[in-house]
């Protein structure tokens, strides 16, 4: 298993590997990503990029592209050079005025906005030439200097930063600038600049976010890129190289293992062969032991068998003699011849007996010597069986030691791959460590390339956003025009000429908005507004007359709904206070003791109060329903229902298994109550109780007797209790 598991992490160092190639690719492929997005990044301006396409297309002539394209600076130097540079970044270099002039005419011709040019022809550079800048402290060099062009742009670059001083810190630029006495520009490495006459410029700036430190900064990861793919290639060099010694090691771990579970089996084999010929030897022991038992004995009963033969033999040597006397006798004798042959008889019964007793006696011999052969065969065979699984076990013995041996030597070896094993992994450790490196870096260059991506894109929003308002600003500028000559016929031009300064803005605007309000408010004139007021007078003198009449009925209404309020009021006072006594004395019947209450919520709010119920059975204390049983809680609902009708009877009411609850004891009450009931009231009840059914008058069921069709059958107490006579038994 755990050989298993290396070969896994194997596969695992492979994936990754193969990832990080994969990552080192992407790298590859968003660097190149970002030198495109430096590339069209670099004239972001409209009329930039318009020029600079139309100059590649062959359009425009002579044109070279923006200055940021033309020169390289050092990585720390970017941001000063960029800071130098300013706007100028996105000047377009040119050959000559002709070239400039053509292509401020396209921009003009076709409204792609503007752009600066800088004719080779034409600019010349001036370098600041102070020698006393060496030896101040944090002086870096011209900014001319710092940067490397092809020759034929020197000048221009002289012209934009000949007289530009890059200087280490904001203290060292304040010093060289004072001792210059702010006669020319000095830039520090961070972007801060003190300006030609001591104005000074700065703050926060976002990294690397100039086109050249953008290129910087896309080179180095370029070249960490190909370091990051030059080592991931070395990485799945070894991984290779690791993975061909882990296969090697698995190959021979297999073949051993292979050897050694042959070698376990065999001896496993061999021990189960030994084990059952050891039984067999034992059991072939126990075998001989019984049989030299068993033929000892059947010698005995041999031995036994010829001493009755022998005695057997002289009894009858014995009889004949007798047999002879006897005869001789009764040769000599005639008288007591009958007694004789009798006696004759019963000495030749004896004697054939005596016979028959000597031949089986010969025969059991016969049968105990043959049985005693077989034995001794059987004996000896296995005396040799013995001796064959005696020489097989030592057999077996010495292939053990022999397998014991091969077993040793293949734990030996097995040591040995292990070893060999704990190497390979010791290097893959290596390998995942430098894994973990390059994905590391990588992440890191990852994040950058994000920063750049979301630099890009604020860039972008930013000039879109740009873009967005100043044409915002060109329609509103059109649409107040428009405005101008609509409302008030009035030109541009003419709108200047009366124009008039206006000291404060928002106080002119809050009072145009005002007297605009006010126009409004006037509305347009309406001729018929005499007539119109002659209509709606007389609307305004109906409507008042209904909304009179209105009134009227709504005080009325109020009125009677007071009287009705009051006669509710005091019918439902009564009758509460009616049930209310009929529920405590119902309460009191049906738990055979015990006493209820009904109470109200707001006894000030009549009409809108909610009624509580307290109840107390016989032998409890309750301070909350929630206590009480189903069947009680059921019990105290039936007294309240009863209370209800004694106070308001109804004619006729229908129940269904309200007693559901109620034990046998309970149910008989509420059947008996029922009964005192009924005398006002006629019930139909619902229910599967045995108590109910049997107060009630008649009893209806539904039975089914045939499928799908009901049948009613009806049950009338009156006559069952005449046919069974149990009237005359009451009586």
């Amino acid at each position: 298993m755990r050989w298993e598991s290396r070969a896994a992490q194997t596969d695992k160092y492979k994936k990754n590997a193969d990832n990080l190639m994969l990552d080192a690719e992407e790298m590859r492929r968003r660097a190149k990503m970002l030198e495109d997005m430096e590339h069209s990044l670099e004239g972001f301006a409209h009329s930039v990029k318009t020029i600079f396409k139309q100059s590649q297309r062959g359009m425009l002539r002579g044109i070279h592209g923006p200055v940021t394209r033309l020169i390289e600076t050092p990585a720390d130097m970017a941001l000063a050079i960029e800071t130098a540079l300013g706007a100028a970044v996105q000047y377009i270099v040119c050959d000559n005025d002709d070239n400039a002039k053509r292509a401020i005419n396209y921009l003009k011709e076709n409204k792609a906005g503007r752009a600066t040019f800088l004719p080779l022809s034409s600019i010349k550079g001036n370098i600041l030439n102070e020698q006393w800048l060496e030896d101040q402290p944090g002086f870096v060099g011209l900014a001319c200097n710092l940067v490397t062009c092809d020759a034929r742009y020197a000048e221009i670059i002289r012209s934009l930063l000949g007289r530009t001083v890059v200087a280490e810190d904001m203290d060292s630029a304040v010093g060289i600038a004072r001792r210059g006495r702010y006669r020319f520009r000095v830039v520090t490495l961070d972007g801060q600049v003190i300006n030609a006459g001591g104005s000074m410029t700065g703050g926060s700036s976002v990294k690397n976010a100039g086109l050249l430190s953008r290129r910087a900064e896309i080179d180095r990861l370029k070249t960490e890129a190909k370091k990051i793919a030059a080592e991931a290639n070395k990485a799945i060099e070894e991984l290779k190289q690791a993975q061909q010694q882990v296969a090697t090691a698995e190959a021979e771990l297999t073949g051993a293992r292979g050897e050694l579970s042959t070698a376990q089996e065999d001896r496993i084999r061999l021990e189960g062969e030994l084990r059952r010929l050891n039984e067999l030897a034992d059991n072939s022991e126990l075998a001989v032991a019984e049989l030299t038992a068993e033929i000892d004995s059947l010698n005995k009963r041999a031995d036994e068998c010829s001493r009755l033969a022998g005695e057997a033999q002289q009894q009858e040597i014995k009889i004949n003699a007798d047999k002879e006397k006897v005869e001789q006798e009764l040769d000599q004798l005639s008288g007591g011849r009958r007694e004789l042959s009798t006696k004759r008889e019963h000495l030749s019964s004896e004697l054939s007996e005596i016979k028959l007793n000597i031949l089986a006696y010969n025969k059991e011999i016969e049968a105990q010597t043959a049985a005693i052969s077989s034995l001794n065969e059987r004996r000896q065979s296995t005396t040799s069986r013995i001796g064959d699984l005696q020489n097989q076990i030592e057999n077996l013995k010495v292939t053990g030691i022999k397998t014991q041996q091969c077993v040793e030597q293949l734990k030996q070896k097995a040591d040995e791959l292990r070893a060999t094993a704990t190497n390979t992994t010791k290097q893959i450790d290596e390998l995942v460590a430098a894994r973990e490196q390059g994905e590391k870096r990588q992440t890191e260059l990852r994040q950058k390339v994000r920063e750049k991506t979301e630099e890009r894109e604020r860039v972008g929003r930013e000039v879109a956003r740009l873009e967005e308002k100043s044409q915002a600003l060109e329609r509103e500028a059109d649409e107040v025009i428009r405005r101008l000559f609509d409302e008030y016929e009035l030109t541009l031009m003419e709108a200047e000429v009366h124009a008039k300064p206006i000291e404060d803005v928002s106080r002119a605007t809050r009072r145009l908005s005002e007297l605009k309000s006010r126009i409004r408010n006037l509305g347009s004139v309406n001729v018929d507004a005499i007539e119109e007021h002659k209509e709606v007078s007389e609307r305004y003198e109906f409507l008042s007359t209904q909304v009179r009449d209105v009134e009227v009925s709504r005080d009325e209404l109020r009125k009677l709904i007071n009287e009705l309020t009051a006669q509710m009021r005091e019918i439902f006072i009564e009758q509460f206070k009616q049930i209310n006594l009929n529920y405590g004395i119902v309460f009191a019947e049906l738990f055979g003791g015990g006493k209820a209450e009904l109470k109200l919520t707001d006894p000030n709010d009549i009409l809108n109060t909610g009624i509580e119920m307290h109840v107390q059975p016989p032998g409890k204390v309750i301070l909350n329903m929630e206590v009480l049983s189903g069947g009680e809680k059921a019990l105290a609902a039936i007294a309240l229902f009863f209370a209800i009708l004694k106070v308001s009877p109804s004619p006729f009411c229908v129940l269904d298994e309200i007693e559901a609850a109620l034990d046998d004891v309970n149910v008989d009450r509420y059947a008996a109550y029922l009964r005192r009931m009924s005398a006002q009231t006629q019930f139909i009840l619902i229910t599967h109780r045995r108590g109910t059914m049997e107060e009630a008058d008649v009893l209806y069921g539904v039975a089914m007797q045939e499928k799908g069709v009901s049948k009613l059958l009806e049950l009338r107490a009156s006559e069952v209790e005449a046919k069974l006579g149990l009237k005359m038994a009451n009586s």
